[in-house]
């Protein structure tokens, strides 16, 4: 009896040619298309985060767990060039805020008036700056705040209550995206607009805080290219740049008001 030979050819060289010249134009055309959208997720994510970091540390002062808090930012730059953004948040309770008014009324006097000095960024000396914070300074010997409601008696100890104000604070590192920010800048918020100071040589301008900071993806070059308009700082600039890719910016008010929005050929909140 006769058996069929099995057909095992495989595909032959022009076959071949066809289906890696077929994946070769799917690639080129599909990569590039990833990319942007992986470029532009990063951005996307980063801003709404940052956004929900400044809402969380302003729903603080709405608690009274702070009297005036502060939102810094440092931009991390290697060889002129931007590789990410550190934002970190600080909180002062309301007995330290009376007593820095008392002994200072000078500084604290002016009420909503920019003024840096009560925003610090002491950033050449890190322990002053952080004990300046109640929420960086746990060495003190009194609770700063109120213990938690459901803390056992046993355990309302002033390292308990520090580590419970620590908990409302940020610090947090964003590699993926970069900031038109070159240096250290903070803004500082309290409740209804009593205190709205900012420092650094760019979120503080003579006509008052900035009211936004701009991120782009790490794909571009140098940083967000972008200048301050410090006749009007609630007036956002349009790029100055075509390569700039992916802007977005972070937006605050004076009375906590945070929001989003994105440049395409302008800008759309």
């Amino acid at each position: 009896m006769q058996v069929q030979e099995k057909n095992n050819k495989g595909f032959n060289i022009l076959e071949l040619i066809v289906v890696i010249a077929i994946i070769g134009i799917l690639s080129a055309t599909a990569i590039p298309k990833f990319n942007d959208w992986r470029h532009e997720r990063e951005v996307r994510v980063a801003t709404v985060e940052i956004k929900s970091i400044i809402q969380n540390i302003y729903l603080q002062i709405e608690r009274g767990v702070f009297a005036y808090v502060q939102v810094k930012f440092e931009p991390i730059n290697l060889e002129g060039q931007s590789k990410g953004l550190r934002v970190i948040t600080k909180g002062m309770t309301m007995p330290t805020l009376i007593e820095k008014m008392n002994e200072e009324p000078e500084v604290w006097s002016s009420g909503g008036l920019n003024n840096s000095a009560r925003c610090e960024i002491t950033s050449s000396n890190e322990e002053e700056e952080n004990h300046f914070w109640d929420s960086h300074n746990i060495s003190e010997i009194e609770p700063l705040i109120e213990p938690p409601p459901d803390a056992p008696e046993d355990d309302v100890q002033p390292e308990v209550v520090n580590e419970f104000i620590k908990e409302f604070v940020t610090d947090k590192t964003f590699s993926n995206v970069k900031t038109n920010l070159t240096d250290i800048n903070a803004i500082c918020f309290a409740r209804n607009g009593k205190f709205y100071d900012a420092n650094g040589t760019q979120l503080n301008s003579t006509d008052g805080p900035q009211s936004y900071l701009f991120l782009c993806s790490k794909n571009n070059d140098g940083m967000c290219n972008i200048t301050y308009n410090n006749s009007d700082p609630s007036d956002k600039p349009d790029p100055n740049s075509e390569e700039i890719s992916w802007l977005k910016s972070v937006n605050w008010s004076m009375f906590g008001d945070i929001s989003v929005s994105k440049y395409a050929k302008e800008w759309i909140d």
